[in-house]
């Protein structure tokens, strides 16, 4: 019976020449390389495709918007309200400096 270590390559194969690191570079970097590219190609191209989206007499910049906040431009009054939190009736504000300090 014949193991795995009875087997070999056939005698008449030629051993190759080996490879320089400029050669492997080549193969394994390049062809990489090249996945690479080719799935980013792919991934961009349906938006290459359209072009961008504005109108060429577009201006790009818009103001910020701000999400539930005051309505009307914020003064230096009125910023300064907006950090002071009002303490719920009946309580007093404590000294320390905040934190999460639940009560039940």
């Amino acid at each position: 019976m014949r193991t795995w270590s009875d087997l070999s390559a056939p005698v008449t194969w030629e051993d190759p020449d080996p490879m320089t690191a400029l050669e492997a570079l080549l193969v394994f970097g390049g062809g990489t390389l090249a996945v690479v590219t080719l799935i980013v190609l792919l991934v961009m191209a349906p938006s290459l495709a359209r072009g961008h989206g504005r109108r060429s007499n577009s201006d790009p910049w818009a103001e910020p918007l701000w999400f539930n906040g005051p309505t009307g431009a914020l003064d230096a009054d009125a910023s300064a309200g907006l950090r002071e939190l009002e303490e719920p009736a009946g309580r007093t504000p404590e000294p320390s400096g905040g934190g999460a300090g639940a009560r039940w």
